[in-house]
């Protein structure tokens, strides 16, 4: 099994192609916790590229946070990624993870304010499914996505 070295994501909103949104990224563990990843935002196409090295970073981020929880996010896993756009729901509770760990986690430049701008857009266009479209290099991997309500 390989991680992909790089995966596209195109995020829709009704079928549409939808920028400025986030997706979930959840590399299924054989034990302990899957590892859940935040990406985005999306760009004017409503796709996202995210590397190997973006991958573990995070999931390397979260070992390190949170020890306990979580094996390691190379050799625990079990051979399923599954990718979500963050429906209105999810960019809440990013909201208050943010609220929550500003102080001992390092988010990327604009983070709050893209969450939320996000939160808008959802609110403004009234979409009533998000999916997504994936495009990866990995080998001997299941990478899947999932649609949503919005």
């Amino acid at each position: 099994m390989k991680l992909p070295n790089k995966m596209r994501i195109r995020i829709l909103a009704d079928g549409r192609p939808l920028a400025g949104m986030f997706v979930r990224v959840d590399l299924k563990a054989k034990w302990r916790s899957d590892f859940s990843l935040g990406f985005g935002p999306s760009d004017e196409q409503g796709v996202l590229v995210i590397t190997y090295e973006d991958l573990i970073r995070q999931a390397r981020e979260l070992c390190d946070f949170f020890i306990m929880d979580y094996g390691d996010p190379e050799k625990d896993l079990a051979g399923e990624i599954v990718v979500a756009a963050k429906n209105r729901e999810a960019l809440l509770r990013a909201t208050e993870a943010y609220d929550s760990f500003q102080h001992v986690v390092q988010f990327p430049p604009r983070y709050a304010e893209q969450i939320q701008e996000a939160r808008m857009l959802l609110d403004e266009l009234r979409p009533k499914r998000l999916s997504v479209e994936i495009e990866h290099d990995g080998e001997g991997i299941v990478v899947r996505g999932e649609t949503v309500v919005a």
